[in-house]
């Protein structure tokens, strides 16, 4: 099942966009943009990651997001909660 790891909003007087950081069943990184109404986040990320289009090439998602980031938060959900105590990482997704 994929994962929303990150979301970003751009709004304007015409309509709402977003753009996805997903992280696909297979392990690979993916970003979808798309528009989106605005009323609610998590929604509006799921759509977005649903139907949105996909954003090429893919280094423009990776310059966008970081990448650096990306591996610390993929570090720190893959391992064992015991181990991860008092490990400083930046957390992405949408807060719920």
């Amino acid at each position: 099942m994929r994962k929303i790891l990150d979301v970003l909003w751009y709004c304007a007087g015409h309509g709402n966009v977003g753009i996805v950081r997903v992280l696909s069943s297979s392990g690979d990184i993916k970003y979808y943009i798309g528009q989106c109404h605005g009323h609610d986040a998590a929604g509006d990320s799921e759509w977005i990651a649903s139907w949105g289009s996909p954003l090429y090439p893919k280094e423009a998602g990776d310059m966008i997001f970081g990448v650096e980031e990306l591996q610390q938060t993929i570090d720190f959900e893959t391992q064992d909660p015991e181990t991860a105590k008092g490990t400083k990482v930046k957390h992405f997704g949408v807060k719920k």
